[in-house]
């Protein structure tokens, strides 16, 4: 199996494009399973057609309950906590669901019984059929931070498909999510936009990846080949851009309306040239 992260640093890039491109051009050969890490704002559903939905999974952590009978006020479950989920007032503890890990910590240091756990829901996975392809899309609960513990199970629950490929629609940006989600893949496709804030974002996010020592492909989209700031800067350190997708106004207006991406020559190109460079080192 090759696990392949679409990211970029700036939301609007185009990852999403890119990512359900590259899912309905492999699907035409390929056993190929794709999966929306974005669980904050899950949106490449919107450009698969035919999915049929087969299952919905609700993920849940474990988090500490307090029983104020037994506690003798040590404060040694407050010291513990690295998150600042447990604060006490008077002679009670409040705890912050919205702040708690589900570390444990707190209940492992406890000695007398006064933190024991309950299980909250923080999240759903839910499984499509796209003409026998899988598609797993996560969505977090509002109000919830752990971003990261759904994007794992999501990964997961992807990868147990056994497929040839599992394609990532990464969450934007460089922070912890993005990292998430392009842990222990086999390439990352970064998808830069052309424009000096798409631009910063882009060195942001090549920085995480380089850093992270993980295989990578450069596609610019939104491209400008006369005024192009991220095929200037790839060009003077040396990186190599795989493909770009020009700026263009007949590009948005097609993918806006839930067009099939493919049906244009420009994108379909590009995505050729990724879709040749990700089968031709399958694992």
């Amino acid at each position: 199996m090759k696990k392949i992260a679409v990211v970029s640093g700036k939301g609007g890039s185009g990852k999403t494009m890119v990512t359900t491109g590259l899912f309905k051009m492999l699907s035409k050969t390929e056993n190929v399973t794709i999966a929306d890490l974005d669980v904050e704002c899950p949106d490449a559903g919107i450009y698969i057609n035919n999915k049929k939905i087969t299952d919905k999974i609700t993920t849940s952590v474990f988090i500490p309950s307090f029983i104020k009978e037994k506690c003798t006020g040590c404060k040694k479950c407050e010291t513990a906590c690295n998150f600042k989920a447990i604060s006490f007032f008077d002679d009670a503890i409040t705890i912050f669901e919205e702040l708690c890990k589900s570390c444990l910590r707190c209940v492992n240091v406890c000695k007398t019984g006064a933190l024991t756990t309950r299980k909250i829901d923080y999240g759903e996975i839910s499984v499509y059929d796209v003409k026998g392809r899988s598609f797993f899309e996560g969505q977090l609960r509002i109000g919830d931070i752990r971003t990261k513990n759904l994007i794992n199970e999501v990964k997961k629950l992807s990868e147990k498909s056994e497929n040839t490929y599992v394609l990532y629609d990464s969450p934007p940006g460089t922070t912890c999510p993005m990292v998430a989600a392009v842990s222990s893949v086999d390439l990352v496709i970064l998808v830069a936009e052309d424009s000096l804030y798409g631009f910063n974002d882009f060195q942001l996010a090549f920085s995480v990846v380089r850093d992270m020592k993980l295989d990578y492909w450069v596609l610019i989209n939104k491209y400008v080949p006369e005024n192009s700031p991220v095929m200037k800067w790839c060009n003077e350190n040396n990186v190599a851009v795989g493909g770009c997708i020009p700026f263009s106004d007949k590009i948005h207006s097609h993918y806006s309306k839930g067009n099939n991406i493919l049906e244009l020559s420009e994108v379909a190109d590009c995505l050729e040239k990724a879709v040749s460079h990700i089968t031709g080192g399958a694992q």
